[in-house]
């Protein structure tokens, strides 16, 4: 019923926040119980996932401080989950909803453990890229901007000089400095985009990323053919 969303809703987010057994446990109660709750039908939405997976992230279940990409398990079982979301709404009896709760368990741990080999094949070869940069003769202070620059460049591929100082946290001439010593170095490009503020790319960890996101979309399709 309409009227009772609320209410519901209310109960399972009290319930999101405690920690009453396992993590993935307590993550596919979760999305059983959301997935009955919820009062739309779309399959690119993923707020089943980010309510699913709070136990997994308020405890600290991260890769080498990357949270895990979930939604993507998601994206390659998109007809199981839509058969399992429909089964799940049906009037059920208590044998059968410890069944489906079971079934959303095994679920959530296929999901789970996509991500997590996801995230190690991003990781390594960010740790490479990472790697060839500081072997590149550069004179390297723990904390220093350029440190931290490097750090930051593996994620965001185009920064501002303004920008990357509030980043990480150094004054504009220090993180000015550490830029044109990257550049030096031939790791990152200085590109004119207007008269106020300079931007600075870097054109591998670019490439790095858009690489990646193309490897996963052709999972997803290969997934999604008939008989994977």
């Amino acid at each position: 019923m309409p009227l009772e969303i609320p209410r519901e809703m209310r109960k399972l987010c009290e319930f999101c926040n405690g920690e009453y057994f396992s993590p993935l446990g307590q993550a596919s109660v979760i999305h059983h119980a959301f997935e009955r709750i919820v009062p739309f039908d779309s399959m690119i939405d993923r707020t089943g996932l980010l309510f699913a997976f709070m136990p997994m992230f308020r405890r600290g279940l991260f890769a080498n401080e990357l949270m895990v990409p979930i939604c993507w398990g998601a994206s390659l079982e998109r007809e199981y989950r839509r058969t399992l979301k429909d089964a799940s709404r049906k009037e059920l009896t208590s044998e059968s909803h410890k069944v489906y709760k079971e079934q959303w368990a095994s679920y959530n741990a296929r999901n789970t453990s996509m991500g997590v080999v996801i995230a190690n094949m991003f990781i390594s070869k960010v740790s490479k890229l990472r790697d060839s940069w500081r072997s590149r003769g550069l004179k390297i202070s723990a904390n220093s901007a350029t440190d931290k620059l490097l750090d930051l460049f593996l994620a965001i591929p185009q920064l501002a000089t303004r920008h990357a100082a509030s980043c990480i946290g150094k004054s504009y001439g220090a993180t000015n400095e550490a830029m044109r010593q990257l550049v030096k170095a031939g790791i990152v490009k200085e590109v004119a985009v207007d008269n106020r503020e300079r931007v600075f790319v870097c054109d591998q960890s670019a490439a790095l990323i858009a690489d990646f996101v193309d490897n996963l979309e052709k999972m997803g399709e290969v997934a999604s053919e008939p008989g994977e």
